[in-house]
């Protein structure tokens, strides 16, 4: 995890130097793999992001390994070298509940009642710790497994995510002050990884 999160912080460093994105309007995208690492920037290099967008994340190990199918059991054991019971520590580190108290940046996730790759009670719990810190969160649960096949679903998605990159955007920075002519979105930019 330290290896992508270096290369995360370097894709938004790379953005900022070459003025393809102001600093104050990066934001970090991604889905299953890519949403866990979503959530630990987020928590990690809490000054580096305007906000986050994390699909069908892994917000704590330990829970996912206890309401994950077996194949899944078998890669979290290979990942960590153990189980949740022989490497509390670890998991508990590399989980994104762990730094949750760090976060700074409004989050929106998606996540799917039914998802048996990233169940949902992990991001049941990790909702519940970031209501209880009044971070800046919302979630939108759909009733599918790890993403939706339902056009209208993803359409969906995409519209709430620009919704929530707009009204994020238009808090930050310059676009505090941003005239009609200018895109909310302007010099904005979603570091984006997927599974």
């Amino acid at each position: 995890m330290t290896r992508e999160l270096d290369d995360v912080g370097a894709a938004r460093r790379y953005l900022v130097e070459n003025r393809l994105a102001r600093p104050d309007a990066v934001f970090v995208g991604g889905w299953s793999y890519g949403g866990y690492l979503t959530l630990c920037a987020l928590g990690r290099q809490p000054g580096l992001w305007a906000g986050g967008i994390a699909g069908a994340p892994i917000a704590d190990f330990t829970v996912q390994y206890e309401d994950a199918r077996a194949a899944l059991r078998g890669w979290t054991v290979m990942l960590f070298g153990g189980t949740p019971a022989e490497k509390p520590a670890l998991y508990r580190e590399r989980s994104p509940l762990a730094r949750a108290q760090d976060i700074r940046a409004p989050l929106l996730i998606f996540a799917g009642r039914n998802d048996r790759r990233a169940p949902p009670r992990q991001v049941e719990l990790f909702l519940e710790a970031l209501d209880a810190m009044k971070k800046e969160v919302t979630v939108r649960w759909f009733d599918a497994g790890h993403g939706s096949l339902s056009a209208e679903e993803q359409i969906a998605e995409t519209r709430e995510t620009i919704a929530f990159l707009r009204r994020v955007a238009a808090t930050t920075g310059k676009n505090a002050r941003i005239g009609k002519e200018e895109s909310v979105l302007s010099g904005s930019f979603v570091v984006r990884f997927s599974q």
